[in-house]
């Protein structure tokens, strides 16, 4: 309507609202299928859940797991209607079925392949042992990395491999077979063998089967996870739940970054952003940054003290 007083100012009101259909799930489950799931005594109606198709999750069954999503969508674990998209039983047969094969009751030449492995990042470079792992798994032969190819984060004088932290990822000495060299296909063929998912959890979909590749490498060695004492140093920090971890990079990474990709490292507005979302999406009640500049923590705490929180988040 026409304002009585072109000079009196507006005033805008944000809103946000949430809203739930009632659920049906003949009608909602978008990517699963409806199976009748075991009702509590006395419920006088029968209950469904969706169980959702290979890397599609969330309530509907509408979130597919291997898209880049920047904010992980509402209701995609935890909620009270279960997804089914983890499934404990399947994980431990394929963590068993891992086991098997890289420990053999008996190591035959026939039956090893024996791969170079190139030193990336971190994650890099599991991810790339992951893919050779499920690759050997599907052809039925037992990984073997070279033990004279120093890992760059064992940075140790008697210990260069894997082994320095990990927990064995096979029983087979290096010597039962010859070495084939690094691993060398086109990138198209590469991408797609390392997608592959053995028949049997083929179900539960790549990211499933992925994870299970992780949680069999990542076995830290038991001496080390005494030394590091990680429960008793997350006890005595008393984080209050969630907890949002930042990565926040300034230093040799950006150089390289630019030089490379022609890009540069992300503003920390960025970053307070995204913070700020997380926060009212998620509730964060604690905001933990891992950095390589000091100052970053302090302009973190002085940029939330000024969004007028009710409960505002503990930043480490």
């Amino acid at each position: 309507r026409k304002l009585r007083n072109i000079s009196s100012p507006l005033a805008v009101l944000e809103l946000e609202v949430w809203a739930e259909q009632e659920w049906n799930c003949k009608e909602h489950c978008v990517r699963g299928r409806c199976l009748r799931a075991k009702s509590s005594q006395g419920e006088a109606e029968e209950v469904f859940t969706c169980e959702c198709d290979a890397d599609w999750a969330g309530e509907l069954c509408n979130v597919h797991m291997l898209m880049s999503w920047r904010y992980v969508p509402l209701k995609v674990m935890g909620d009270s209607r279960e997804n089914n998209f983890w499934d404990q039983r399947l994980f431990d047969e394929a963590m068993n079925d891992l086991r098997a094969n890289q420990f053999p009751e008996k190591c035959e030449a026939g039956k090893m392949v024996n791969i170079r492995f190139e030193n990336r990042g971190a994650a890099a470079t599991f991810n790339y042992i992951g893919g050779l792992l499920s690759l050997s798994y599907l052809q039925g032969k037992t990984l073997i990395l070279p033990t004279d190819d120093a890992w760059v984060y064992a940075h140790n004088q008697e210990c260069k491999d894997f082994e320095c932290y990990f927990e064995p990822w096979t029983s087979c000495p290096e010597n039962t077979t010859s070495k084939t060299g690094s691993f060398q296909m086109a990138r198209a063929t590469h991408e797609l063998v390392f997608a592959m998912v053995p028949h049997k959890f083929a179900k539960k979909g790549l990211l499933f089967w992925r994870v299970v590749l992780a949680a069999f490498l990542f076995r830290v060695r038991p001496d080390i996870l005494t030394e590091l004492d990680v429960n008793n140093t997350i006890s005595r920090m008393k984080w209050s739940r969630p907890v949002l971890g930042i990565h926040v990079r300034v230093g040799d990474s950006c150089n390289k970054w630019a030089l490379h990709f022609n890009g540069t490292c992300l503003p920390l507005s960025v970053h307070l952003n995204a913070i700020r979302t997380m926060i009212d999406r998620y509730g964060a009640k604690t905001v933990f940054i891992a950095t390589d500049d000091s100052s970053i923590p302090r302009r973190v705490r002085e940029e939330i003290s000024t969004w007028q929180l009710s409960s505002p988040p503990l930043v480490v």
